[in-house]
């Protein structure tokens, strides 16, 4: 696909025949024409085939997936896809790892990139490429080149795709006007101005000790969202190229250190038992948050009436790079031939033009293809809903995170050393040290599963 020439495909038409009794009239119908080439994919299907895609979609987005999904079962006789929610990501993470330790894995699921890096080098991952590249089935070069090059590279390992977009957002910092206005400051776009920022717009309002407006705060799982900063501060904390964790590095080291200095300062603080950094936010209790722009439907539904309110790109710093998420589709391997064409067939409609635009309007995630940020009706849109298109601000600039096998069970050993730190039960030196040790550990053992 990307800088390569579609790869032409000779069909070998064959039928999957089980004799019974000896008698063609007892033959098993079959399900599918099968391809022989070196990835065996089925071409046709010709009985019915029901298949899961297993995902942790609720509230709006549920809904809206939901939508799309009937649509499809509507439009395709053949293929009926069930939905089937699994919790959290956290939940539905657990699911998979358990349902591929007993060879259970659904045909579709959703996935963090650094999450589905184990399933491919397992080989429990169906390749893309001869689907995509399929000249009845498959995408043209331009229908590829059309998803947006962050999200599309998100799925693919040494040149071979293994997934593809579908919820997308950015890290961005949200902000209430009125409070700048009242301040008589701009929103930051520094480091520096950042923390001015938070220390002039943190209150205690009633004088009793107790600050009742933060100027900023956080998620609470800061060292999964950590990469931006790292990267603004000109380095890195993990490498997919070079395998490994830099949680000592001096851009690690300058971005922790810059985060706890605001906590420290208590002029910023974790979301806490508030759960999310949007819901002190939506509550008048934060000046300043950062979030996801996957928030944003949550803000505007709950955030009292008539507050003036914006989104901006984090602010910068020795580099300007902005954090792109969100999870991937993938297939597995572990299906029928027919299965994974139904499977197929429906991921290629899941992210459509038309139901992309359909689900970044609906949804607050953000479109996956250059082609809707050119459609009439997504700048209409836009224009009226400035903030929804917010997060595309910078994508540019935009990165995704690194997906090297165990980097999430390496940031969750992060994450427990920076509570110490924020704590003030290790200094800055004490908890990076530990944390790569450990997170190396963690690594390793992620290998070992």
């Amino acid at each position: 696909m990307k800088k390569r020439v579609l790869i032409a495909v000779i069909l070998v038409l064959s039928m999957l025949l089980s004799a019974c009794g000896g008698s063609s009239e007892n033959q098993e119908k079959p399900t599918a024409e099968v391809v022989k080439n070196e990835y065996g994919i089925a071409t046709e299907i010709t009985e019915p085939v029901v298949i899961e895609f297993w995902n942790s979609m609720t509230g709006v987005d549920g809904k809206i997936l939901e939508e799309i999904t009937d649509r499809f079962n509507e439009e395709h006789d053949m293929i009926e896809v069930k939905l089937v929610y699994q919790g959290g990501y956290r939940d539905l993470f657990e699911k998979l790892m358990a349902s591929a330790r007993a060879g259970q894995l659904p045909a579709l699921s959703q996935i963090y990139s650094n999450r589905l890096s184990w399933y491919v080098n397992q080989g429990l991952v169906e390749a893309l490429d001869p689907y995509m590249n399929h000249p009845e089935i498959g995408y043209t070069e331009e229908e590829v080149m059309d998803i947006i090059e962050a999200f599309r590279d998100d799925g693919v390992w040494n040149d071979t795709y293994y997934a593809l977009p579908f919820n997308k957002s950015s890290q961005r910092l949200y902000y209430i006007q009125d409070m700048f206005d009242e301040a008589g400051i701009d929103v930051p776009t520094t480091w520096e101005e950042l923390e001015k920022a938070a220390a002039i717009l943190t209150k205690d309002l009633d004088g009793n000790g107790q600050k009742d407006i933060y100027g900023l705060v956080l998620q609470n799982d800061i060292a999964t969202d950590i990469a931006p900063w790292v990267w603004q501060a000109g380095g890195k904390h993990m490498s997919d190229d070079e395998d490994t964790i830099f949680f000592e590095s001096e851009a690690t080291i300058e971005a922790i250190s810059f985060i706890n200095g605001l906590i420290q300062q208590d002029i910023a603080r974790l979301a806490g038992e508030d759960g999310g950094s949007n819901i002190p936010f939506e509550q008048g209790r934060a000046a300043m948050a950062i979030a996801s722009t996957s928030r944003i439907p949550s803000i505007r539904a709950n955030i009292t009436p008539g507050t003036n309110w914006g989104i901006a790109p984090l602010p910068a710093h020795k580099e300007d790079v902005q954090l792109y998420f969100g999870t991937n589709v993938t297939m597995f391997n572990t299906s029928e031939p027919e299965e994974k064409l139904a499977a197929f067939i429906y991921l290629k409609y899941l992210i459509n033009t038309e139901n992309a635009i359909y689900w970044a309007m609906n949804t607050g995630y953000l479109p996956i293809r250059y082609s809707v940020l050119e459609m009439e009706e997504f700048k209409a849109y836009g224009k009226e809903n400035p903030i929804d298109v917010a997060g595309l601000e910078g994508i540019e600039n935009g990165r995704q995170g690194e997906r090297l096998i165990g980097a999430m069970s390496a940031l969750d050993v992060l994450g427990e050393e920076l509570e110490q730190l924020i704590h003030n039960r290790k200094t800055i030196d004490e908890a990076l040290a530990d944390a790569q040790r450990r997170g190396l550990q963690a690594i390793e053992q992620a290998r070992r599963n």
